[in-house]
């Protein structure tokens, strides 16, 4: 573990130079259509995205509060109907499992809610999913729980927009790529980063709060008016 330690570290040296706008400590990666998460540190992570792209900007998303409300809903139905079960056929080791482990999500996330935590329900709701396999009735559920627990940590993972010398490519869960030649301008000022497509289409987020950024805003601009000009 040193060596591999040792080495991660020598690689770092040598990719210092390449900058990121945003980075975060835990996220996700995505290679051409499928998407793949790689739990990895930040040091790690930062390797193998400054391998690709000289610069990484990191977005906000708007969708964790309603992400969580649905989650909430969906394990609150889950508990009630894991006790309509109990009460009618009687209880069971698997229906005192699944009541249990359920509510437990369900009180660690209301907890996580009082001291204004990250609330995290992806693990709970795929245990919930596999819980629904076991029911007497509605089986079928256990495919949108295990479906929307994926996609709950996708909806959360902060959005990222890379750029290199082709172009600009957008991290969603089919990547988008656009050539330089296909923008008006790219600007990144007071926290909102701009694209200004030739087609008339205008994108505009805010980049996620970073106190140390690994590049300025003015150094980042440069660069994208250097690629729109080459680009021309």
């Amino acid at each position: 573990m040193k060596v591999v330690a040792g080495l991660l570290d020598l690689i770092w040296m040598k990719l210092r130079s390449v900058k990121a706008i945003t980075m975060r400590t835990w996220e996700q990666e995505f290679y051409g259509s499928f998407a793949i998460c790689c739990w990895l540190p930040t040091r790690f992570r930062q390797i193998v995205i400054s391998v690709r792209y000289d610069y990484v900007v990191t977005l906000k998303r708007d969708v964790s509060n309603k992400t969580d409300l649905v989650s909430f809903l969906l394990l609150s139905f889950s508990i009630v109907c894991f006790c309509f079960v109990a009460i009618r056929n009687g209880l069971t080791v698997f229906l005192i499992f699944s009541i249990v482990v359920t509510a437990v999500g369900l009180l660690t996330n209301l907890f996580s809610l009082r001291k204004r935590k990250e609330l995290q329900f992806r693990n709970w709701l795929f245990v919930a999913g596999i819980c629904w396999l076991g029911m007497p009735f509605l089986q079928w559920l256990s495919l949108p729980f295990l479906l929307f627990a994926f996609f709950e940590a996708q909806a959360k993972y902060p959005l990222e927009i890379a750029f290199d010398q082709s172009g600009v490519v957008v991290n969603t869960f089919i990547k988008k790529k656009f050539p330089w030649t296909s923008l008006q301008s790219v600007i990144l000022k007071h926290g909102l980063l701009t694209l200004d497509f030739k087609n008339n289409k205008l994108f505009q987020k805010e980049v996620l709060d970073d106190d140390e950024p690994d590049a300025p805003e003015d150094e980042f601009n440069d660069y994208c008016q250097a690629k729109l000009v080459n680009s021309h």
